[in-house]
């Protein structure tokens, strides 16, 4: 699954209201690649490499998505979208199974349960274990540990969440994202004949993540290894080297200025950018094979 749909759209009422003119442009560094996250009045902005790939304004239930490398693009209601992606998501993936011969699903069901069965040996715990300063912002560390090993350092900030939910409400975002995680892990579990079960990685993450907003992961070596122990949904993110590096308020903000570009294609459902940006992830596995 491509990037940009870790964080995608955001449904949901309850918009905390808007305080300031200047945009929260937040920049950050993931796996070594910069990325920008802008917050104004209740929208949000996700941008790579300067270019918008979201665009979720809460208050007029609008959701925009951009998959460049299709050059296609969809906007429309954030609520009620996750059910369409989610039958989406489902329909491919039945797609998928009905393309194997019946030899091919049972190795396929037996190495998938293997692997969910294997990853319940893993208990995640987390401590706090230091403070200090992240793009100019207090923060806390915490770190979690698998097995009692150490497996992650995530430091958080508690004022920089404030300064971000005066423009745009984190708590609702957050609620939707975990969701839509929850729903593919669920079809994963499916695949390999078990039923859904805890994920001890997720809880964790998101009990440090009720205590600020993330400005830094520094997983440590053999992550990867250990994640397996525990279920994906989460694991990759806890997994990933990110840091905030900078945070500035943008008095000159134009939000005209982010669109798609003019000569892209306007799509004419949830339903159809999914199906595309399917094809644009294998044709990029397949370009790397």
């Amino acid at each position: 699954m491509s990037r940009q749909w870790i964080w995608p759209m955001a449904m949901l009422a309850g918009l905390a209201s808007a305080s300031s003119e200047a945009a929260l442009v937040v920049t950050e560094s993931l796996d070594g690649e910069m990325q920008t996250r802008i917050y104004h009045q209740g929208v949000y902005y996700e941008l790579e490499e300067g270019r918008l790939l979201n665009r979720i304004d809460l208050a007029h239930d609008r959701c925009l998505m951009v998959n460049h490398e299709a050059e296609v693009y969809f906007e429309g209601a954030c609520e009620g979208s996750l059910d369409e992606l989610m039958a989406t998501m489902k329909a491919e993936f039945d797609r998928q199974l009905a393309s194997l011969t019946p030899e091919q699903r049972e190795q396929m069901q037996a190495m998938v349960g293997a692997m969910i069965q294997g990853s319940g040996r893993g208990e995640v715990g987390f401590e706090r274990d230091g403070a200090g300063k992240v793009a100019g912002y207090d923060a806390e560390s915490y770190r979690i540990s698998v097995n009692d090993v150490p497996y992650s350092r995530v430091w958080v900030s508690a004022d920089l969440e404030a300064a971000i939910g005066k423009e745009f409400d984190l708590d609702a975002y957050r609620r939707w994202d975990r969701r839509m995680r929850e729903e593919m892990d669920a079809m994963t579990h499916r695949l390999g004949g078990q039923e859904k079960g805890a994920d001890p990685m997720a809880e964790t993450f998101d009990a440090i993540l009720a205590k600020g907003y993330l400005v830094k992961v520094a997983p440590n070596p053999g992550a990867d290894m250990m994640g397996m122990m525990v279920p994906s949904t989460i694991a990759d993110e806890a997994s990933e080297e990110i840091e905030v590096l900078s945070v500035e308020q943008d008095p000159d903000f134009r939000p005209e200025s982010l669109n798609p570009p003019g000569d892209y294609r306007e799509l004419s459902s949830w339903t159809q950018f999914m199906q595309v940006d399917i094809g644009s992830e294998e044709h990029d596995d397949q370009a790397h094979d």
